[in-house]
C-alpha cells in the first residue's frame, strides 16, 4: 500500500507534452547543436548557457522572434524562438532504463529491494522490486537513489541494489486513442495504471493510482475529483450536456474571459477538442475539453499543481490526455 510519494521527484515516463512544458527542437545535429541561451533577444547578446536538443523550457516573455524563457532549474534568459518548440520533447516508449539485477558493491544476485518513503533503512516501506523488473533511476541521495518502478510508484532504494542493464518501461499503450472519440481503451495505459469511466457520460481516463486518490463521487454522477497522495495536486473529470448548444470556439473563449486562467501559454484546437494550458495564480494548469454527440456534450479534463511539480508532472498529464476519450 502506498503511503505516501513525493511529487517533488521527477518522473521520467516516457510520454509528450504539457502546455507549460516547451523544449529545444530543429538544431542541426552536424552544426553547433545547441540553442544560445543569451542575456538578451538578439545575437548582440552574451551567451549564458548552450541548450542541447531537448532541453525542457517555459516560455515567459515574447520579443520578436526571441522568446525570454526559464529552464527546469530555473535559469532564464533569451533564445531564438525557431528552436523552441511547443510541448515535452517526445520519448521513445521502447527507451532503455537501468534494470534491478545485482547488488552492485558485491555482485551477489539481488532477489528483491525494498522501496522505502525516504533515504533511511528504517523509513516506511512501499513495497518490494524483484530482480528483474525495470526502473528508471530520478536521481541520488547519499547512497540513495530515487526511482520510479513500472508499477508507478516512486521511492528510495540503496545505489547498490541497481545495476545498468535494458528494461524497456514503454508505459506508453498502443490501443489508446488521442482523438477524443471511442476507442478499445478499456485496459489500463501500463501496470499501477487504472482507467475511470464515467457511467453517466462515458467521460473516461487512464491515470497512475499510485499517485492519485478519486474524492468521494458527487450526487449527480457527472465525474470524479482526484487529488494526489500528498496533496499537491489534482485533477478532475467530468461531462456535462451543453445545454446551451455552444461552439467550441464558444467554450474556448468562456474558458479563457473567465478570470479563472490567469495566463494562457500553450493553446491548440482539433476538430472537436481544445487544450488551454499555463498559470493558475501560483499553479500550472492543463484543461482538455472535448465536444461529441455532434455537439451535444462537453467532457472536462483538467488538472493543477505547483510549479516545482511540473517535472514530475508534464509526462503524466500527457499520458492521461492521450487516454482521454469517450466510451
Amino acid at each position: 500500500m502506498i503511503m505516501r510519494i513525493s511529487l517533488l521527484l521527477t518522473l521520467l515516463i516516457g510520454l509528450a507534452g504539457t502546455a507549460t512544458a516547451d523544449y529545444v527542437s530543429g538544431l542541426d545535429p552536424h552544426g553547433d547543436n545547441f540553442l544560445a541561451l543569451r542575456s538578451g533577444p538578439g545575437t548582440g547578446y552574451a551567451v549564458l548557457h548552450e541548450l542541447g536538443p531537448n532541453t525542457e523550457l517555459s516560455v515567459l516573455e515574447t520579443s520578436g522572434n526571441w522568446r525570454r524563457v526559464v529552464l527546469n532549474d530555473g535559469k532564464t534568459g533569451w533564445a531564438f524562438a525557431k528552436y523552441i518548440a511547443a510541448g515535452v520533447p517526445p520519448v521513445d516508449p521502447n527507451s532503455e532504463y537501468p534494470i534491478i539485477t545485482q547488488i552492485g558493491r558485491t555482485g551477489a544476485t539481488l532477489r528483491q529491494v525494498t522501496l522505502r518513503v525516504d533515504t533511511a533503512s528504517d523509513s516506511a516501506a512501499l513495497g518490494r522490486l524483484r530482480s528483474g523488473g525495470g526502473v528508471i533511476v530520478l536521481g541520488q541521495s547519499g547512497a540513495w537513489l530515487r526511482v520510479l518502478t513500472e508499477a508507478g510508484a516512486v521511492g528510495f532504494i540503496p545505489t547498490g541494489a541497481v545495476a545498468i542493464g535494458v528494461a524497456p518501461i514503454g508505459l506508453q499503450a498502443t490501443n489508446i486513442s488521442g482523438s477524443g472519440k471511442k476507442s478499445n481503451a478499456a485496459a489500463p495505459a501500463s501496470e499501477g495504471w487504472t482507467r475511470y469511466v464515467n457511467p453517466r457520460f462515458g467521460t473516461a481516463i487512464n491515470y497512475p493510482s499510485g499517485l492519485f486518490l478519486a474524492d468521494p463521487p458527487p450526487a449527480n454522477g457527472d465525474g470524479r475529483n482526484f487529488r494526489s497522495v500528498d496533496g499537491r495536486a489534482e485533477f478532475l473529470i467530468y461531462g456535462q450536456y451543453n445545454a446551451l448548444d455552444q461552439s467550441l470556439s464558444s467554450l474556448r473563449e468562456d474558458d479563457r474571459s473567465s478570470g479563472r486562467y490567469d495566463s494562457v501559454t500553450y493553446e491548440k484546437t482539433g476538430n472537436d477538442w481544445y487544450v488551454l494550458s499555463g498559470y493558475m495564480g501560483d499553479r500550472v494548469y492543463y484543461r482538455r475539453v472535448q465536444l461529441t454527440g455532434g455537439g451535444d456534450t462537453v467532457h472536462v479534463f483538467e488538472i493543477t499543481y505547483p510549479p516545482s511539480d511540473k517535472p514530475a508532472l508534464d509526462p503524466i498529464t500527457t499520458q492521461m490526455s492521450r487516454s482521454f476519450a469517450t466510451e
